[in-house]
């Protein structure tokens, strides 16, 4: 799997936007003091590497690298 996140995702000290709407404020602040525990369990349960070794494994057919 690929993913990415933005910094901000992590941040709870974030400043709030006023004015904003809240469907804004729903998907950008909806349970962001939860991301940061969420990353490091998927970080910790799967063996991740860089796309280029994990595609270049795959060409070669040997067992991709872990980090």
């Amino acid at each position: 799997a690929i993913f990415y996140f933005h910094p901000w995702e992590i941040d709870v000290g974030q400043p709030r936007i006023d004015g904003i709407s809240a469907k804004t404020r729903f998907r950008h602040y909806l349970n962001i003091h939860r991301m940061e525990a969420r990353l490091e369990r998927l970080l910790g349960d799967f063996a991740w590497g860089r796309m280029d070794e994990v595609f270049t494994d795959l060409i070669r057919g040997t067992p991709p690298r872990t980090h």
